[in-house]
């Protein structure tokens, strides 16, 4: 079971970081900002409240510091430039090569 729900968050994280580097990759803006926002957020507030607790140990040290980073966004504490737009993408691009590993890792061990 407990394998289960680790796949079923493998897939769901990795496929909602692989479209949020590809949103990003465009640099939003207007609406479309404000959703990636609101994305980036819940996505990264969801791995630091979730993958702890199934083994991860990496992933939610990174999604912190991005959740942190966008709830200053949502709470007008700090503006987005084009350059803090790359660095998200390149922090989401770290997220998934590390939720990758870690999960391969599991699996390794499990095994």
């Amino acid at each position: 079971m407990l394998e289960d729900l680790k796949r079923k968050f493998f897939d769901q994280i990795l496929s909602e970081l692989e479209n949020l580097a590809v949103i990003l990759e465009k640099e939003p803006d207007g609406d479309k900002l404000d959703d990636t926002v609101e994305r980036i957020f819940t996505i990264s507030h969801q791995i630091s409240g979730t993958a702890p607790m199934l083994g991860y140990e990496v992933m939610p040290k990174l999604s912190r510091k991005v959740e942190r980073a966008f709830y200053e966004v949502r709470t007008n504490n700090r503006d987005i430039s084009s350059q803090f737009l790359q660095q998200t993408r390149r922090t989401i691009l770290s997220m998934i090569e590390t939720l990758k590993d870690e999960s391969k890792g599991m699996a390794q061990v499990s095994n």
